[in-house]
């Protein structure tokens, strides 16, 4: 078991070693493509809102007497992220899947209604399955892959 206070970032980078060891591709997407994406639809949209003051404090520019965003200079994993609410993208037996991963049990309501909402963005940019990976212990590659084929019958928490 973890302990009680690990940070979310230290969870995400487990289960990135996870993946690692399980020899599953990470997907490449472009940063442009994903806000393009985003900028098409309602949702994408108020995502993209809810996350310009991080975005403006880490990767803007001042232009005049505003700042802008270049969004080529912000990696596509922190628009995944941020706009997406996707931590890990990779595929799986040919599907698509994107995991939100957490170390807080108590985030998980949360973060499954923030899947759902997301449900047709996601799917626009080609993810088939989403889903929260709650991260409690370090696992087996044998473990993530039976996590992972819950996740393609429909799960839509998994714990490793």
């Amino acid at each position: 078991m973890l302990a009680p206070n690990i940070c979310g970032y230290a969870g995400e980078q487990i289960f990135d070693k996870q993946l690692k060891a399980a020899k599953l591709p990470k997907v490449k997407l472009d940063s442009l493509q994903l806000i393009k994406i985003a900028q098409s639809s309602s949702i994408g949209q108020e995502r993209i809102s809810y996350a310009m003051p991080y975005l403006l404090s880490e990767y803007g520019k001042q232009w005049g007497k505003k700042f802008i965003i270049d969004w080529q200079d912000v990696p596509a994993s922190v628009i995944l992220d941020y706009v997406y609410g996707v931590d890990q993208l990779f595929t799986f037996r040919g599907w698509t899947i994107g995991i939100d991963v957490t170390v807080n049990p108590d985030a998980i309501a949360d973060k499954s209604d923030k899947l759902k909402r997301l449900k047709l963005l996601l799917s626009a940019i080609g993810i088939d399955f989403s889903a929260i990976a709650l991260i409690s212990k370090t696992c087996t590659t044998e473990e993530t892959t039976a996590a992972l084929r819950l996740i393609i019958k429909g799960a839509t928490v998994v714990e490793l």
